[in-house]
């Protein structure tokens, strides 16, 4: 399990203490669009429309393999199990998480099935929602993003101490079959891009938020020197946000200083990333304008998931006790 999967469960969890506790709220910053009788495990906006997996509550399995969909004023609606119509994986009922939206039609996700691993591409604008296999991985705990008008997508892994940051190609949607990704690029602990094989043993952990719409620019979040720490350390570690030029391959910090990092995302135009995090001891959903390196706090609390959506407003959930919000708030 990576650190950020840990700092998932950690903040999970003491939401739900803080909700029995104290009776927390949704922020009044922040309008709740759909009440649901378990935990969110990942969104998504695509056209319009939300689509999530939930576990049920108590943190049972609710119908983790499922598809919902809704839009904002509407009933949910389950769409079903996910195929993966590639021949050569027949699975029908994978895991998906990790979701990012790719287009008006599609979005990428991690799957897991039968204990096996891929990067997917989800095409919803049918009537039943279908995969297909972009890339083979070893595991979940890989992070995809597709930039909106490249002919690439980004991937971040884990290969021992080292963080990897690499690309694949397009060649994967449309039929033309499974490929394994490329990794040009090593993250040392001071973040520098280095040749594949460069030593690096001292790095942490990193993955995807997301790349500009041309694929040049790669945004991550990464925790240097924080392979190997132990608990209670390894919640506390300081993560930034990094920006990766693909055609020079430098690494530029854009903002620093948050730990228990929950998730993050890069806004349509790449204007702004939204982190979920603590920063300077405060809990909150924070925004990071790309090209001042400003960070501003637009909602209170802890949320478990969040996306920009199409227009570029946030769309997000939020935990209280062992039910769970999807909630809107400005992303501006």
């Amino acid at each position: 399990m990576t650190m950020r999967k840990v700092i998932c469960a950690i903040v999970a969890l003491a939401t739900v203490l803080a909700a029995c506790s104290c009776g927390a709220q949704v922020p009044g910053e922040v309008q709740a669009v759909l009440n649901l009788t378990g935990s969110v495990d990942s969104l998504v906006e695509v056209g319009g429309t939300i689509y999530f997996v939930e576990s049920g509550p108590n943190s049972e399995p609710h119908d983790a393999t499922a598809l919902r969909a809704f839009r904002p004023g509407h009933a949910p609606t389950t769409l079903g199990m996910v195929e993966i119509a590639d021949a050569e994986v027949p699975c029908t009922a994978p895991h998906l998480s990790s979701f990012h939206t790719s287009d008006a039609d599609h979005f990428i996700a991690t799957a897991d099935c039968s204990g096996r691993s891929f990067v997917v591409n989800v095409n919803v604008a049918g009537v039943r929602p279908q995969a297909r296999v972009v890339a083979p991985v070893p595991s979940s705990d890989y992070y995809a993003v597709w930039p909106a008008d490249a002919d690439k997508g980004w991937i971040t892994r884990s290969e021992g101490l080292c963080q990897s940051i690499g690309s694949f190609s397009s060649a994967g949607i449309g039929g033309i079959g499974p490929i394994q990704p490329e990794f040009p690029w090593k993250i040392d602990a001071e973040l520098r891009s280095s040749a594949i094989g460069t030593e690096c043993d001292r790095s942490g952990e990193a993955w995807a938020v997301g790349a500009s719409a041309d694929g040049r620019r790669l945004y991550f979040m990464a925790a240097p020197n924080s392979a190997g720490l132990a608990e209670p350390q390894r919640r506390n570690v300081e993560w930034s946000l990094y920006v990766l030029d693909a055609e020079t391959h430098a690494v530029t910090t854009i903002a620093d200083g948050f730990t228990k990092v929950v998730d993050a995302d890069l806004s349509p135009d790449g204007s702004r990333v939204a982190v979920a995090a603590t920063r300077t001891g405060t809990v909150g959903l924070w925004i990071v304008d790309t090209q001042s390196n400003a960070v501003r706090k637009v909602a209170p609390d802890h949320y478990l998931n969040t996306r920009f959506t199409h227009n570029g407003r946030i769309v997000a959930s939020y935990l209280d006790g062992s039910r769970s919000s999807i909630v809107v708030a400005d992303g501006g």
